[in-house]
């Protein structure tokens, strides 16, 4: 999901204007002598006005001292931005003094100012063409950046999307574009924002307003998933009580339908339009359902400790940064009840590997195309659509919540490399090989292999 950071705030109305809006980060410029710089006591006052919103607030600033940034800034901030000419040895030095996270501007006139910012020590680079210009640079110059960057300089909320689109960035920075009259104006802010967010989603809405996702599940090799995500939602939830559930990613309804049918009570949240329209064009009057228009990166809807368990059998695979991972995990965590149970789901790195470069013939174009890191780790982008892990990225990201991870299984094993054997197999066949599947789908040797796993969790 591409951030967005509105920059050069300097006014009550400005902050304003950002909760309305609700961008990622709103950008002020602490460091004196430019147009937008503001004084300290002012950035506090307008920082009062951010807490709780969910908008970080950075500070940015040019060859200051890092003993001032670190002692006077970083305690009112939640990131730091250099667009001076502190290199490496700097950030290395106020990384010493902060654990804020830091983002250093490049100005990009050449393939060398790529290679510094590959190179840079900081945790996020920001490409631009200057300090405030307005100008863009040469684009060509970022296609083999190789690390995660905010793209900035010349960006309006005509071009944004676009640029979204072809280069599917960390994130996306603007100022000067969003002003009339040297004065930050509402309306450019937000289309700036909606544009850059629209467009990061146009591919999922595409596929998934052609894609027959009740046609996989119902399908033998689709049902293999199906029914084995299923046989774990119910070990989970209690025998014979009606429980709070809440699907994040809830697709066509195939799960929360079945449950809402059940006897439970289930929330729904899509983010795909068309698939909200065909769930609600299943449901009947029997099932206790609730369907919203929702991203898994905000469940602000819901409270905290709130369901009895939390499904992420979909959003998991769009999601492309490790910060947007843990999110949303962080967020079906907290709406989640002490002790109540979170099933994750993921599309693993190696049966995408196996199946789309080799067994369907695509290595060549795989190669071409940059797809793949030297490990074999596919580069996942929203134009490929899926986010590809591996077991220990998934362990990676648990560890840092509080749960307890009861069980990771292979949700689907081997079934999508024989599919075609799979559908063909009369009931009787069909049964064994779910007997089998179910036998050995907790088998840790075996997880990696299959196209989904699906992560179990407690929240402790």
């Amino acid at each position: 999901m591409t951030r967005v950071k509105l920059c050069g705030m300097t006014s009550a109305e400005d902050v304003r204007a950002l909760l309305e809006i609700k961008p990622d980060y709103a950008g002020f410029i602490l460091s004196g002598g430019f147009r937008r710089s503001i004084e300290l006591e002012r950035f506090r006052e307008l920082s009062a006005m951010l807490e709780g919103s969910g908008i970080s607030r950075v500070g940015v600033f040019v060859n200051e001292p890092p003993e001032r940034i670190a002692e006077v800034f970083a305690p009112e901030l939640d990131l730091i931005q250099l667009h001076g000419s502190e290199d490496g040895e700097y950030i290395l030095t106020l990384k010493k003094l902060t654990d804020k996270p830091i983002i250093k501007a490049f100005t990009i006139k050449s393939a060398e100012d790529i290679r510094a910012a590959q190179e840079s020590p900081a945790d996020y680079v920001l490409l631009d063409s200057g300090k405030g210009t307005g100008n863009a640079f040469d684009h060509s110059l970022i296609r083999d950046m190789g690390r995660p960057y905010l793209l900035a300089g010349g960006l309006t909320p005509e071009n944004v999307g676009k640029a979204v689109k072809r280069f599917a960035p960390f994130g996306v920075d603007a100022s000067s574009s969003l002003e009339t009259d040297g004065k930050k104006n509402k309306s450019k802010m937000s289309a700036f924002t909606s544009a850059a967010r629209s467009s990061d989603m146009d591919y999922l809405e595409s596929f998934y307003n052609s894609f027959n996702e009740d046609e996989r599940l119902l399908s033998k090799h689709g049902q293999v998933e199906y029914i084995t995500t299923m046989k774990y939602i119910h070990e989970y939830l209690n025998s014979g009580q009606k429980a709070r559930i809440l699907e994040v990613g809830a697709g066509t309804g195939r799960y929360s339908i079945a449950l809402a049918e059940e006897g439970h009570s289930v929330t729904a949240v899509e983010l795909v339009e068309h698939n909200i329209d065909v769930l609600k064009s299943k449901l009947t009057g029997n099932a206790e359902l609730e369907a919203v228009q929702g991203n898994a990166l905000d469940l602000s809807r819901f409270g905290d400790d709130t369901f009895d368990m939390t499904l992420l059998l979909g959003p998991m695979y769009h999601l492309y940064t490790r910060e947007d991972m843990l999110t949303a995990l962080s967020e079906a965590v907290r709406v989640t009840k002490q002790g109540g149970y979170i099933l994750a789901a993921y599309c693993m790195n190696e049966a995408a590997v196996i199946q789309h470069a080799f067994l369907h013939g695509n290595l060549q174009k795989v190669l071409d195309n940059d797809m793949l890191a030297p490990d074999w780790h596919c580069k996942s982008e929203p134009k490929e659509l899926f986010e590809l892990v591996r077991t220990e990225e998934i362990a990676s990201l648990d560890a840092e919540l509080p749960v307890e991870r009861i069980k990771l299984i292979a949700a689907d094993g081997a079934a999508n490399y024989h599919a075609d054997a799979i559908d063909a197999m009369d009931s009787f066949t069909f049964e064994k090989y779910m007997e089998y599947h179910l036998a050995i789908c907790e088998r840790q040797d075996l997880i990696g292999a299959s196209n989904h796993a699906l992560d179990i969790l407690r929240k402790v």
